[in-house]
């Protein structure tokens, strides 16, 4: 223990006489540790987001599937996602939609089907 003191004092000497950097030569990737009240007022009440307009889809649409639910809704999932009931009516088979394609064609497709928009088939 003895020869331990002699280090931990040299290493304290050490570290109090390294030159204190100015404020302004900080470097800039580490920022502040404290943020001003705006700051700290975006933090606490961040502002909505936009939700900007959805693009008209270009590709292909695809009918990925129709879920009938125990309470008599029905969910149709196209391109992955579910749909609107403006968008896309079910059949009376149950294996097919009626799709509103986003040129304002109306098609039927069945469960797995794709279509491009445009393209007659």
């Amino acid at each position: 223990m003895k020869r331990a003191a002699p280090l931990w004092l040299a290493l304290a000497a050490l570290a109090s006489s390294a030159p204190a950097l100015p404020a302004d030569s900080q470097p800039s990737g580490f920022g502040r540790l404290f943020h001003t009240p705006d700051e700290r007022a975006l933090i606490d009440h961040p502002p909505p987001p936009s939700t900007p307009a959805e693009p008209v889809q270009e590709g292909p649409v695809r009918l990925d599937g129709i879920v009938r639910r125990s309470d008599g809704r029905t969910v149709i999932w196209v391109d992955g996602r579910p749909t609107a009931a403006s968008e896309a009516q079910p059949t009376a088979g149950g294996s097919a939609a009626v799709l509103s394609l986003p040129n304002g064609e109306r098609r039927r497709l069945r469960v797995g089907e794709s279509i491009v928009p445009g393209v007659g088939q």
